[in-house]
């Protein structure tokens, strides 16, 4: 859940008394839909620890905020209480934070599912999209990849955005970290 929702994952709670908290998983808007296979294996994973109803998403015909259409593929989990620990650690606020102890929940495991989630497979190395993140939020994701893993990567502004960039020398260090863990349709992310 930690690599999801340092990625595209979002965790909400609704009701008068804020309730239990839900997490939403969807596909990015441009090409999600080509990502079909992992959003599948994120939900039959769910599934089988009854986090989710046995209902199999879809695709949908959505606006894309331009004027036009995309087809986009989402699932939601039960409101749960286990799910509001979550929720509490990447929103106390209400908007969506790098957690102050990432460092201990960021493990191989999370990694591969923020690569999966935010991951962009450059000839040069790879970037991870962190691009809802404050600039002292990505660099402590950076400091703790390095502290973590081994894995010393640069953090970049792209227009307005902060991004984590891991240079091809790092990628061995990437594959064998995360490889276990990775779904074969994004294998294409660590370079394998």
């Amino acid at each position: 859940m930690v690599g999801c929702l340092l990625g595209d994952a979002h965790a909400s709670r609704y009701g008068k008394n804020l309730g239990n908290t839900r997490i939403e998983f969807k596909l990015p808007r441009r090409g999600g839909v080509n990502h079909a296979p992992y959003l599948f294996y994120i939900y039959f994973q769910l599934l089988f620890w009854g986090f989710v109803t046995a209902f199999t998403p879809v695709p949908k015909l959505t606006s894309d905020g331009a004027g036009g259409k995309h087809q986009s593929l989402r699932f939601r989990t039960k409101r749960l209480p286990v799910f509001n620990w979550f929720r509490d650690l990447f929103y106390p606020a209400g908007v969506k934070i790098v957690p102050s102890n990432i460092g201990l929940l960021l493990t191989p495991r999370a990694l591969a599912y923020w690569i999966m989630d935010d991951g962009g497979y450059r000839t040069s190395g790879i970037i991870i999209h962190t691009n809802s993140f404050t600039k002292t939020d990505v660099v402590l994701l950076a400091s703790v990849l390095d502290s973590s893993f081994g894995i010393k990567a640069t953090v970049r502004i792209v227009g307005k955005k902060w991004i984590i960039y891991v240079p091809a020398s790092y990628m061995a260090t990437v594959r064998s970290v995360v490889f276990p863990y990775m779904h074969f349709s994004m294998l294409y992310k660590i370079h394998a």
